[in-house]
């Protein structure tokens, strides 16, 4: 299934993975995301939450809301993440006929 060039998921330069079995809900991620697009999932409409509200051991997590397609994939959420909880993932170039490609932000690309 493809999607359109007006799909907001084609404007965002950026995906954020959370891992929330890591996700211990100190909100660094939101607090220093400079679009404000990291939000506790109990912050989040249902209708537009993926994943879960709570982990098992009971914290909220945080989890990117982008309806609008704004995250630009900077990697600042996964750098003050001091769980290692997040990932960010950059659009890459497009290749001759090839949908987008998806590439691990700084942090992730050196391990």
């Amino acid at each position: 299934m493809s999607s359109s060039p007006s799909d907001p998921a084609n404007k965002a330069r950026g995906q954020v993975q959370v891992e929330p079995l890591l996700c211990k809900s100190c909100g660094l991620c939101a607090e220093y995301c400079p679009e404000h697009l990291m939000k506790a999932a109990t912050d989040i409409p249902a209708d537009d939450r993926e994943g879960p509200t709570l982990n098992p051991s009971g914290h909220v997590v945080y989890l990117i809301h982008d309806p609008d397609g704004q995250c630009s994939g900077c990697g600042i959420c996964a750098t003050a993440c001091p769980e290692g909880a997040v990932v960010v993932y950059r659009r890459a170039a497009f290749k001759s006929g090839a949908g987008p490609q998806r590439q691990p932000a700084a942090k992730e690309a050196g391990k």
